[in-house]
């Protein structure tokens, strides 16, 4: 059983070892949207062979508008309807 480990780091600039986590689990996370899906491309590349992708996101029903007015911008993260766009 592989050890267990946190990260605190955006998912890009952590590196974590590729391939080397049974479970790799993500809570509510604030994915960027980049052209190359880099954190899509970080989770998937943690997770061993045979292991355990578990997103959990609670964002689907996003009111642009209402971000926008506070100052945040939705359109720059992924969205749980998005899909994981990553191959």
């Amino acid at each position: 059983m592989s050890p267990s480990v946190g990260c605190t780091a955006g998912l890009v600039e952590a590196e974590l070892p590729a391939g080397s986590f049974d479970l790799v689990c993500a809570l509510y996370p604030a994915l960027l949207r980049t052209p190359d899906a880099a954190a899509e491309r970080a989770l998937l590349a943690g997770v061993a062979p045979g292991g355990v992708l578990l997103l959990l996101v609670h964002h689907a029903g996003v009111d642009a508008r209402q971000g926008h007015d506070s100052g945040f911008d939705p359109g720059r993260l992924r969205l749980a309807g998005d899909g994981c766009g990553a191959a």
